[in-house]
């Protein structure tokens, strides 16, 4: 009997008309609009520095091809597991009308979270059409349940405080972009099957079917996986139609899915090598690994449920014990999300579709390998934070009618903290001071939180507070030898320099060079302050061993002068002609 129900509160979605209401998603777009207005007012900040003020390739539309060739980072060379071409091709379209006035980026990603939360609410009511119609009350926009559930799933996505960090920067296209695809894409997988529409429908579904999930799968990796949330949808849950599970049907009906994975994939290895992409951190045992992505897909559950203490610079790290206090709490959340999709599977597929959603579009940022400096970040909440938005969307829905008031009095509490979260949030995210200041007051011994606040307030002017910033992440780093902490020490040198601490500034070069001695840059800066403080032969040991590892123009010639000084003619000679050969035209030697 249960069974049977399940099946039939699905049956209404052959009916024609969801009930879509132009009025609510009038109240989504302007809700949203409102709640962000205080973003598009925000500048460029952090990656979009390199995505916008220096691709060379998104000034013109001659460029699509390297677009679609290369890494996202293929314009400046950098390795990158990152293909994301769909991404690239709308910011050849935002730079030709807005240029680089931030304002207009900002503004369309605005609308474009607004017409995702739209998209939310549609697929809502398509998933409960059919269901009983329950008066809600006491709000006159509100007819039904079903309505009153789809509208909350609708502003519960708009409003959710997790989304400022897609939504507030211009590099959350990533997120934002893929989003839009994935929901375009579900809706048309419920209304147009083409199961009984001719070969002219059926055609219709294929290649809008199609196009929308590469356009998905092109915008984002973890926009990959999704789409079999839509299929378990499609095979779990019966529609009634005689014939359904036919072989023959099913091929027709899934073979657009077959297609653009398959298209994808191809697309994907022939421009990032292979299709995990190159691993961007050392080898992980196998237990941390497992032990460290049950906790993060744990922490990413509460942090959806309660959304708190957001950080663009979360300090969470490897888990390598099982006695450790925070695997314990996760391990426990894990259980319980676990035993709910197993109830839910059995009473209300609606449920564990959304929770199943979830768990498929989180899992691309549980491969540490592929994640570049934070392991952990709001932003990959944005596309599972649909199945969040429908699992809430649905609990308003069954809560009638018992509970009218209640649930419409708890909502608009909900609503109200949501939004005035993400008000304030959106300030964090005005720029780069602002949102390192933040994460830095939250990861307080953070290394690479507190690099990136020193940065930001040394390109502010304020070089002895930066110091105070640096030297903080110095004495949090790890003794071994990470790229990470000689970048962070190199930068604590420089400062140190800047600031006029010089004999300070050596010692911190040489940490840095004793934990990663093969970096040319890092014997450079420290010649440079050997130079400063009167110790030529010093600086002309270390011009020597950078050069070694990596010369360079300015080096040599640096060092000829200094050798030139010492008395040494033939070696300084021996270097003012590299450095010319290099390109340096300082003009001759003094010492010929």
């Amino acid at each position: 009997m249960a069974q049977n129900n399940i099946k039939d509160s699905f049956k209404g979605n052959r009916q024609a008309g969801t009930g879509f209401d132009p009025v609510h998603a009038a109240i989504i777009v302007i809700f949203t609009f409102i709640i962000y207005f205080n973003s598009i007012f925000n500048g460029f900040i952090r990656d979009d520095y390199a995505e916008v003020l220096m691709d060379p390739w998104i000034r013109d539309f001659a460029h699509l091809k390297p677009i679609f060739m290369l890494n996202f980072w293929g314009f400046i060379g950098r390795l990158s597991s990152y293909y994301r071409p769909m991404k690239g091709v709308v910011y050849v379209l935002l730079y030709s009308v807005f240029g680089t006035s931030p304002w207009g980026w900002h503004l369309v990603n605005v609308l474009l979270h607004a017409v995702n939360s739209v998209l939310v609410y549609e697929v809502a009511l398509l998933l409960t059409n059919g269901a009983q119609p329950v008066k809600a009350g006491p709000v006159r926009f509100l007819p039904d349940a079903r309505k009153a559930g789809a509208l909350a799933a609708g502003l519960i996505f708009a409003a959710h405080p997790v989304h400022v960090e897609s939504v507030a920067w211009v590099a959350g296209f990533s997120d934002t972009l893929p989003t839009f695809f994935l929901l375009s894409s579900f809706i048309v997988f419920i209304k147009l099957p083409g199961r009984s529409s001719g070969r002219s429908g059926y055609l219709l579904y294929f290649f809008s079917e199609f196009f929308l999930l590469l356009a998905g799968f092109l915008s984002k990796e973890s926009a990959f996986l999704v789409p079999a949330g839509f299929i378990a949808y499609g095979l779990l849950v019966k529609d009634g139609e005689a014939g359904d599970r036919k072989a023959a049907v099913l091929i027709k009906k899934y073979s657009p899915f077959a297609l653009a994975w398959a298209a994808y994939i191809g697309l994907r290895i022939h421009a990032v090598g292979s299709f995990t992409g190159p691993a961007l951190h050392p080898p992980i045992p196998l237990a941390t690994n497992v032990l460290t992505v049950l906790s993060f897909f744990a922490l990413y559950v509460l942090k959806i449920f309660f959304p708190f203490r957001l950080n663009a610079g979360y300090s969470y790290g490897f888990v390598s014990s099982v006695f450790s206090a925070q695997f314990m709490i996760c391990a426990l959340v894990d259980v319980l999300f676990a035993v709910c999709m197993f109830i839910y599977l059995k009473r209300d597929r609606r449920f564990f579709l959304y929770g199943l959603i979830f768990v498929l579009a989180i899992l691309p940022a549980l491969d540490l390998y592929g994640l570049y400096d934070l392991l952990f970040a709001d932003r990959y909440l944005y596309i599972p934070s649909i199945g969040f938005a429908l699992a809430a969307g649905l609990a308003v829905q069954k809560s009638f009618p018992g509970w009218n008031r209640a649930i419409i009095a708890a909502l608009a509490a909900l609503l109200v903290f949501y939004s005035a979260s993400t008000v304030m949030r959106n300030l964090v995210w005005k720029d780069n001071l602002s949102v390192w200041a933040d994460a830095a007051s939250k990861s307080p011994e953070d290394p690479y939180v507190l690099e990136q606040y020193g940065q930001e307030l040394q390109k502010n002017g304020d070089i002895a507070t930066a110091v105070k910033v640096y030297g903080r992440a110095a004495d949090n780093i790890g003794s071994g030898p990470t790229l990470n902490s000689t970048v962070i020490l190199d930068k604590y040198g420089l400062a140190l320099m800047e600031n006029g601490d010089f004999e300070k500034a050596v010692g911190v070069f040489l940490k840095a060079i004793s934990m990663n001695p093969g970096i040319p840059e890092l014997h450079y800066n420290l010649a440079k302050d050997y130079e400063i403080l009167n110790e030529p032969a010093e600086a002309i040991a270390q011009y020597r061993a950078g050069i070694k590892e990596k010369p360079s123009a300015a080096a040599c010639r640096e060092l000829a002068d200094l050798l030139c000084h010492s008395g040494d003619n033939a070696g300084a000679d021996q270097f003012y002609r590299q450095a010319v050969l290099m390109g340096n035209s300082a003009g001759p030697s003094s010492c010929n």
